[in-house]
């Protein structure tokens, strides 16, 4: 180990490690060879205090309790001033290992988790802690542990500061200022963390899409699981364990949404039929639901439907949602009425089925051939049915510009 050792007599009494207050326990290199740094100190200062054991000093450890006569400097104050000559000799063997260790950071920060891409800069002091040879897992610790401390000086520092009366704007600009940089930084971080989750997502839902092992397709039920977990309304979740914004961004606002729940739950209907996920958004002053979104999720690769017609079921739904109270979690109703707009998903792969179903029906071709969408204008109904491979292409496409913006890995 790097060490300090305090003398007395020429002989050792106080020996301690100085790898941190360096900022490193690696070795150096020496044109090829490897050493540790030992730094001796001797006074006369020291030799007149050493205790009778010879195994400790009689100076105080720190300043605040100093007999200036007696004792005109601590051992703390002696370390420290050792330890600043120390840095200037050993400054170009510590300047490569400073370089090693933000090289170190930032291609961790950069391919494994962009979110802690401010930390180093309001946190210096974590190359102080993170070795040139340090594993992932260290620095990801060491990073977190460094992101918590500084959101909580923020705080700190704004709490402080709404606290304090001044004269003038003037008086508190540059701090107000100071805040809000951390601020937006720390902010930027934590959306490059969710588009990581994002992609997280974006990648699964693009794996269950393949065969399995065994050579068939996965279920719907797992497909379904990814979007919204089955039998659960949103009150009953956190916001990141569904992702409707996989079908359409504007999903992810709404006042309530249901997942293969009966119908006679979640409304005052009394069919016990279960849409697989049925959204009710833009909630006027008026308490009626300006929009109802209905997902209808079917296998991949699905070729048979009941009587060949794969809106059957979403119809069905508006059908008996139309006219009907919403069980809103809070107690308070949600009416839908004839002003109510109905969106209805069907997901499912674009077999030749489908394709001959879509043009009996004159439904258009979404762009790229991947889906068909029509209009119903009897139930105020926005039908499409959509390629799971439409899904995958859009919702990369709706995200490349901020995972490239972010430095998140789009491929």
């Amino acid at each position: 180990m790097h060490i300090i050792a305090l003398t007395a007599n020429n002989r050792e009494v106080k020996t301690e490690s100085i790898h941190k207050l360096l900022g490193t326990s690696n070795q150096f290199d020496e044109e090829g060879g490897k050493f540790v740094y030992c730094v001796y100190v001797s006074s006369p200062y020291l030799d007149e205090h050493v205790d009778s054991s010879r195994l400790e000093f009689n100076i105080p450890e720190v300043s605040g309790t100093l007999n200036s006569i007696d004792y005109p400097i601590s051992i703390e104050e002696i370390k420290n001033g050792v330890i600043e000559k120390s840095k200037e000799f050993l400054s170009d063997y510590l300047k490569i290992i400073e370089g090693q260790k933000r090289e170190k950071i930032q291609k961790y920060i950069s391919q494994e988790n962009p979110a802690l891409r401010s930390v180093p800069q309001y946190c210096p002091e974590v190359y102080d802690d993170v070795e040139p040879n340090s594993s992932n897992e260290k620095i990801n610790e060491i990073l977190y542990k460094y992101k918590g401390k500084t959101e909580y000086q923020i705080k700190e520092q704004s709490r402080k500061l709404l606290k304090t009366q001044p004269d003038s704007i003037s008086e508190i600009e540059d701090e107000c200022k100071e805040i809000v940089d951390k601020l937006e930084a720390f902010q930027k971080d934590e959306l490059a963390g969710y588009m990581i989750f994002r992609k997280m997502i974006i990648d699964l839902l693009d794996k269950k899409l393949n065969i399995n092992d065994d050579g068939k397709y996965p279920n719907e039920d797992i497909i379904h699981d990814i979007i919204m977990p089955r039998k659960t309304t949103t009150d009953q979740l956190r916001h990141e364990d569904y992702n409707l914004w996989l079908i359409d961004e504007r999903l992810t606002f709404h006042d309530f949404a249901a997942s293969d729940k009966p119908l006679r739950d979640t409304t005052s209907s009394e069919n016990q039929e279960r849409p697989d996920v049925v959204v009710f958004s833009e909630m006027d002053s008026d308490r009626i639901a300006k929009a109802v979104s209905i997902l209808e999720l079917k296998k991949p690769q699905r070729t048979a439907f009941d009587d060949n017609r794969p809106t059957e079921k979403v119809l069905e739904y508006v059908r008996e949602i139309q006219g009907k109270k919403v069980n809103l979690p809070s107690g308070r109703p949600l009416e839908v009425n004839e002003t109510t707009r109905f969106y209805c998903y069907i997901v499912c792969d674009i077999t030749d089925n489908i394709k001959k179903f879509a043009e009996d029906g004159d439904y258009a071709k979404l762009k790229g051939d991947r889906g068909y969408y029509k209009y119903n204008r009897n139930l105020n109904a926005h039908i499409e049915i959509i390629a799971f491979d439409r899904i995958v292409i859009d919702v990369k496409q709706r995200h490349k510009a901020f995972f490239e913006k972010l430095g998140v890995d789009y491929n």
